[in-house]
Order: C-alpha cells, then structure tokens, then sequence
C-alpha cells in the first residue's frame, strides 16, 4: 500500500529520537535544577555567615563601649540584636576577665 502512510520502521524511528531528545532535555533540567539550588543555598549561608560575624562584632563594640563608660564592671552581658522590622537575629554574650593587679588590660 502506498499513501500518505509511514511505515512503522519509520514511526518507531522517530519515536526513539522523540524518547533521547526529551531524555537529554529532562538530564539537563535536572542539573541546572541542582545547580540554581546550591547557588542559592550557598549565598544563604554566606548571608548567615555574614549576620553572625555582625553580631559578634557588635557583641565587642558593646563591651569596649560599656568599659569606657564603667571602667570597673565586668559582669557578663547577654543582650539581642533586632533588626529593623522587629525580629530578633540573634543574641551575643559578653564575658569579662577582670585584669591582674597592676594591669590595665581587660579580655572581652
């Protein structure tokens, strides 16, 4: 028979070349798919990284600012740091050792 037909070698053919295109298309959705995620879970835990290094920065601008302004109190100090819509992004605590005697030099 002769026609607008194709043969079924010729439709199995072209479903095979359906089935590797959508395949490698499928492979390599699935590896950009990884790679977005672990960028973006990177650059989160750089941002953490970075706030937490924040906190403790500020953890020791406030116990060199309390000793300038009360040379001879070193209780230890917890207090948390907010962020400017209200929540709280973490706390730090602030130990002292008092210096020996005849010493000047305070450890925060």
């Amino acid at each position: 028979m002769r026609g607008g037909y194709t043969s079924g070698l010729q439709r199995g053919g072209i479903l095979i070349m359906t089935l590797v295109f959508v395949s490698m298309f499928l492979v390599i959705f699935v590896a950009l798919t990884g790679l977005v995620s672990r960028t973006y879970q990177e650059s989160v835990h750089q941002a953490q990284e970075a706030t937490a290094f924040g906190i403790a920065e500020a953890g020791l601008n406030y116990g060199r600012w309390r000793l300038a302004h009360d040379i001879d109190n070193y209780e230890a100090a917890t207090k948390d740091m907010e962020d400017p819509f209200g929540g709280t992004l973490g706390s730090f605590d602030t130990i002292f050792q008092s210096p020996a005697p005849g010493a000047t030099i305070v450890v925060i």
